[in-house]
């Protein structure tokens, strides 16, 4: 429940933020979304109730949706659009 309550939290800030209209990128919400309870739910299902073909394709999926969310936000910054993540924190080599 708390990671639920959270991403509600999450996006209703980043739907205020700002001055002026600002859309939310749904695309990017889902994306980094689901990579991120795929994963989760992954690990969390195969340490509890083993590793079936269920737990096996959750953790296959949670890269590629995950690398599919940050092809995304590149595309959208590349094209002036607006980020949920702000590029810097998707960059390589964070410090």
């Amino acid at each position: 429940m708390v990671s639920i309550e959270g991403g509600r939290t999450l996006v209703v800030v980043a739907g205020r933020a700002g001055t002026g209209r600002r859309r939310l990128d749904l695309a990017g919400v889902a994306l980094g979304g689901g990579g991120v309870v795929a994963g989760a739910m992954a690990l969390f299902e195969g340490l509890w109730f083993g590793w079936t073909l269920g737990t096996w394709l959750g953790l296959v999926c949670a890269p590629v949706l995950l690398d599919g969310f940050w092809h995304y936000q590149r595309y959208r910054r590349d094209t002036g659009r607006e980020t949920f993540l702000p590029h810097s924190l998707l960059q390589k080599g964070l410090h």
